[in-house]
């Protein structure tokens, strides 16, 4: 039976207009919340007293969410509009947030990313499009690049390789508009790797990786790997028991011109070194 009833269990303080089982909201109706409560008004479906299957909620703030529903939140396919941003989210929700793949759309529904969400936040794999024409396409972690990862930058310019925080980070190749390099090699901070020359005192392609810190343990695995430009991978230099009781510890690296030596310390990346070992 339809009916209208006023209701004040806490968040549900409002008036409905629609199906009842025994004063319990039960199949389609509207439900139109009091004011002050961001909520604003809901039509569609409802099972025990909660927004449950299908509907739309017409939010006070202007925002509107029209999808599934599942014990009062947002669960399954939804389409969001954030009045605020302007923008449309179409996608996978759980929980009363984005989880899963979905597309952002600006207010004249031209695509902004297409990809992976974790808690409304990007995540995953996914490609965002920048209002100056450039493109990111790669690994997220929340709402940054992170990974692995490529951008092409409006001017034609492009870059490949690593990402970290939002910012260039680890292994990757700059490259012009042309298509010429013009760096290819470590990064840090987004900028190239800044290069430490070789020891002074150790002969020409000599010199060492110095480990002075290892986390305030008694002792740790320091594994001192070289990046091999051919291969694309890392390949072990040198592998030492390090104590903490004997901190400063120089490690014997050898070869020529610059190389790029990754540190890890119990088998978890702790730095990047770019040495200059001579001609």
């Amino acid at each position: 039976y339809v009916y209208e009833m006023r209701f004040d269990e806490g968040a549900y303080a409002g008036y409905y207009t629609g199906y009842q089982t025994d004063g319990i909201m039960n199949g389609s109706g509207v439900f139109v919340f009091d004011a002050g409560n961001y909520r604003g008004i809901y039509e569609g479906e409802f099972a025990d007293n909660k927004r449950h299957g299908q509907g739309k909620n017409t939010y006070a703030n202007g925002d509107i969410y029209e999808g599934g529903w599942s014990g009062g939140n947002k669960s399954g396919d939804g389409t969001f509009w954030n009045e605020a941003e302007e923008y449309y989210v179409v996608g996978a929700w759980r929980n009363d947030r984005l989880n899963g793949y979905a597309t952002r759309y600006n207010a004249a529904w031209e695509v902004i990313y297409q990809g992976d969400f974790v808690n409304d936040l990007m995540q995953g794999h996914g490609t965002y499009y920048y209002t100056d024409g450039a493109m990111y396409t790669g690994e997220w972690h929340e709402d940054k690049q992170s990974g692995s990862g490529e951008m092409m930058y409006a001017d034609g310019g492009r870059y490949a390789g690593g990402w970290s925080g939002g910012m260039r980070s680890g292994e990757g190749t700059l490259f012009g508009s042309d298509g010429t390099v013009i760096y290819s090699g470590a990064w840090v901070n987004g900028e190239p790797a800044p290069a430490r020359q070789a020891d002074p005192g150790i002969g020409a392609g000599e010199s060492s990786v110095i480990i002075s810190d290892i986390g305030g343990l008694p002792e740790a695995n320091v594994k001192v790997y070289r990046y091999n430009e051919v291969m694309d991978t890392l390949l072990l230099e040198a592998e030492v028991t390090v104590s903490g009781s004997e901190l400063p510890v120089a490690i014997p690296v050898s070869g020529k011109g610059w190389a790029a030596f990754h540190i890890y310390i119990n088998d978890a990346p702790n730095r990047l070194d770019q040495i200059y070992l001579g001609d």
